[in-house]
């Protein structure tokens, strides 16, 4: 690269990355859509550089950013961890030693109405209240049990989130006293998250709560709607997923590289 030099990233280049990002989008695989890892904004480029344990800019002969590039990684109690969507990224990481321990794969549903699936018998549904949080920490808690890459909430953050929700598109499934599960949607829209206890599970709560929530977001015409699940479908949500109409829109692939010792 004769005419350009590399030179460590500085937070006044956020203004031209985010150009660049916007220009050469189709390039780099950038989904305007994401749920995982949504195009950012300035604000957003400058956060992301600065804390990445690499990142440079590429400047032209005139010193105008052309390029930019970063690495990121996270240490976790059984190695370090990094993640990517694209091809090169991921060939550099495996020659640095890390080897691909699973997906979480992003999914579309188009939009198009749905029949909506009544729920079993004795389950009842509801919007979610602030209230729930203690609940639906219990139920998580029943879910996520010994499953890996994973840390339980805090009843607080529930509350938290449960705050910032639109309830109205929140439901919770109870029996009696109970709760059983939960779907929670976001703005854009997407299915945030999708929970049935154990207990409750291949009853066809799930297919219920869903088939509810995308009949309901088709009357309001909102549009193709996303979620994200694990790619090697340990408990089946992503074959559930495509059986009710949602197709994989892109894979993000996680690394590991066992700690040294």
């Amino acid at each position: 690269m004769p005419d350009h030099v590399l030179r460590p990233f500085r937070p006044d280049d956020a203004s031209a990355i985010h150009l660049l990002h916007a220009e050469h989008a189709a390039a780099d695989l950038v989904d305007a859509r994401a749920t995982i890892e949504p195009p950012p904004d300035p604000d957003g480029v400058r956060h992301r550089m600065a804390t990445a344990d690499w990142a440079v800019v590429a400047l032209d002969a005139a010193g105008s950013v052309v390029g930019w590039g970063s690495l990121r990684s996270w240490t976790e109690d059984d190695g370090t961890h990094a993640s990517t969507v694209q091809d090169d990224r991921a060939a550099l990481l495996e020659r640095g030693g890390y080897r691909h321990v699973f997906s979480l794969v992003e999914m579309e549903h188009d939009g198009s109405p749905v029949r909506p699936r009544p729920l079993p018998d004795g389950v009842t549904g509801r919007a979610a209240v602030v209230a729930d949080a203690r609940p639906l920490h219990a139920l998580t808690a029943r879910v996520w049990a010994g499953r890996q890459f994973f840390e339980l909430p805090t009843e607080e953050q529930l509350r938290d989130w449960l705050r910032r929700s639109e309830l109205a598109l929140f439901k919770v499934a109870t029996v009696g006293d109970r709760l059983v599960g939960f779907v929670a949607v976001r703005r854009g829209p997407e299915i945030e998250d999708v929970q049935v206890d154990p207990g409750f599970q291949r009853r066809g709560l799930a297919s219920a709560l869903i088939t509810q929530t995308l009949a309901g977001l088709a009357e309001r015409e909102a549009g193709p709607v996303r979620l994200h699940t694990e790619g090697h479908d340990p408990a089946g949500a992503r074959s559930l997923y495509e059986r009710l109409g949602f197709q994989a829109v892109r894979e993000y692939r996680r690394y590991r590289k066992p700690l040294s010792g």
